[in-house]
């Protein structure tokens, strides 16, 4: 009878410590000390489809991010005054950035949005990494 408990005991002690020193490895999301920050540019066009001006902040822009491999936005974040947004708190790996851009559209076609994305990878635990400046049409 001891026998059996002593055999049970360490087979349990063994699949505990298994689990333990394997673990699982964590994918792309939040629970991590890494930063994707960037900024939003804004563009704006007439009705005809041609441009009004130059690119400034892109103020009020909502910006996604994907984690990983994901078909759809995990995190939104709404740019500040100066266009700047930031994800904060990220694990290592794979995401997308994306911001949602009016096409010029054909003369008489309402204008249509397309999403301008970028894919970043974040390979520091806890690094900062900064995406080339989006521009956003507007019209």
């Amino acid at each position: 009878m001891i026998k059996i408990i002593m055999t049970r005991a360490f087979l349990l002690c063994l699949i505990l410590v298994s689990l333990l020193t394997t673990g699982c490895k964590k994918g792309e999301g939040t629970g991590g000390g890494a930063t994707i920050q960037g900024k939003i540019l804004l563009q704006d066009y007439t009705t005809a489809g041609v441009k009004n001006g130059d690119p400034y902040d892109g103020y009020d822009e909502k910006v996604y991010l994907v984690y990983g491999n994901g078909t759809t936005y995990d995190d939104t974040y709404t740019t500040s005054y100066d266009g700047s947004y930031k994800f904060t708190n990220l694990r290592t790996g794979t995401y997308k950035v994306f911001v949602y851009s009016a096409i010029v559209p054909v003369p008489s076609d309402p204008p249509k949005d397309e999403a301008i994305i970028k894919v970043v990878t974040v390979s520091d635990k806890k690094g900062v990494v900064t995406v080339e400046t989006m521009t956003v049409n507007k019209f």
